[in-house]
């Protein structure tokens, strides 16, 4: 069950980033050199709520260890993102 969790969490962030890369592009807005940078740059040209951002990088940051398995995955961090 946590596996199939993680897995539609890592779906749904990529979904996300790869949404936000598409309005970067498409906006000519600066590029990003980090997934997280993606929700930066949205949020600071009004694209997202500006209130979101922390949390939304956050999620990007979670992604890599969704993706690498840096650490043991925090069951919690799964469900909070979820």
């Amino acid at each position: 069950m946590q596996l199939s969790a993680e897995r539609l969490l890592h779906l749904s962030i990529e979904i996300l980033l790869d949404l936000g890369n598409y309005l970067i592009n498409a906006l000519s807005l600066p590029k990003p050199s980090t997934y997280a940078e993606i929700f930066k740059i949205l949020c600071e040209h009004d694209i997202l709520p500006r209130d979101m951002m922390n949390s939304l990088m956050d999620m990007a940051r979670f992604r890599n260890v969704l993706v690498h398995g840096y650490i043991a995955i925090d069951k919690k961090r799964v469900y909070e993102f979820s």
